[in-house]
């Protein structure tokens, strides 16, 4: 090969490559959306009804399998070394309504529970950098979770903590994990796709509690 045709090669593969290395991460701000299913934990059995002083031979729906749900944060990221960036963010997470029935045999009885999640969470978040396009992140911190339940319809007796028409908002703070991979589409924007899990206890029957939650969502992520 001449020089000439050597050289221009070696300009060829720099033109191709470049737009690669240009994606590469850089120290800032940034900001996350995501939509998703949530997967609150728990479902009662012949035990919780006989807990809450109900025929145990009674039933009870948990609701959809997963629900609809939205977050987003900002955060702000710090490169450790090529492969490696740190960082720290602050999100909000909503889990939509997840409605769950129960019926008593021998009554007229039968009764919705309507419950919905706030999440609010500090997190601290590791990247490893597969290539200039493909991380994979873990994160782990603590959320502050609210637990939003109300009695709908009928229940003469005291379900979750509640009877008819009552509401109750238990809350405490849970322990939270995460991971999942980005694509980098262009040097401020990424795709993401996150697992995660809140943790807590599972649903009582008779107790208002905070649930356990497990997550799955798409999202993009923007850097400043």
């Amino acid at each position: 090969m001449s020089p000439f045709r050597k050289k221009l090669f070696i300009a060829l593969i720099g033109l191709v490559c470049s737009p690669c290395l240009s994606y590469a991460v850089e120290d800032g701000f940034y900001a996350t959306l995501g939509l998703g299913a949530g997967r609150i934990s728990g479902k009662p059995d012949r035990n919780d009804f006989l807990d809450a002083g109900l025929a145990a031979t009674g039933t009870f729906d948990e609701g959809k399998r997963f629900t609809p749900m939205i977050e987003f944060s900002v955060g702000y990221q710090a490169n450790l070394s090529e492969r490696f960036t740190f960082g720290t963010e602050a999100g909000y997470k909503f889990v939509h309504e997840n409605k769950m029935r129960g019926s008593l045999p021998g009554t007229i009885d039968d009764g919705d529970i309507k419950q919905e999640l706030d999440i609010f969470d500090l997190l601290l978040v590791g990247n490893f950098h597969i290539d200039e396009k493909i991380a994979f992140f873990v994160k782990g911190g603590m959320a502050f979770v609210v637990n939003k339940l109300a009695v709908a319809s009928d229940f003469s007796t005291n379900v979750a903590g509640l009877t008819l028409g009552t509401f109750a908002t238990p809350s405490a703070f849970s322990p939270e994990a995460a991971m999942g991979f980005s694509y980098a589409v262009s040097r401020n924007l990424q795709l993401l796709v996150t697992a995660s899990h809140v943790f807590g206890e599972p649903f009582k029957l008779n107790e208002a509690v905070v649930p356990g939650v497990t997550l799955l969502t798409v999202g993009i992520k923007f850097s400043l």
